[in-house]
């Protein structure tokens, strides 16, 4: 059976592009996958059960729960358009 996988954001504030980078190869050595990359964070897929593990592994960094859902910035325009179709629809 598949363990669960969560989203969770890693960051430090005093973190650089190249230090996000090196964190995410060291987070996709440990199991994690990456699903975006930000100036002083990333955001990943973990297994629930190594999070402490890559916690460990990166030093100084904070991690939380996603509390956001991960939008496809390609899908919102269409996300759009069907709002505004119902919306005038109602009228």
């Amino acid at each position: 059976m598949p363990t669960p996988m969560e989203r969770y954001v890693f960051f430090n504030h005093a973190a650089d592009r190249e230090s996000v980078r090196k964190a995410s190869l060291i987070a996709t050595g440990h199991g994690a996958r990456v699903v975006e990359l930000l100036p002083k964070a990333m955001l990943l897929d973990v297994d629930v059960h190594k999070v402490p593990e890559i916690a460990a592994a990166l030093a100084n960094w904070q991690f939380t729960p996603d509390r956001r859902q991960a939008r496809d910035r390609r899908l919102m325009p269409a996300r759009r358009a069907v709002a505004t179709r119902q919306a005038l629809a109602a009228v």
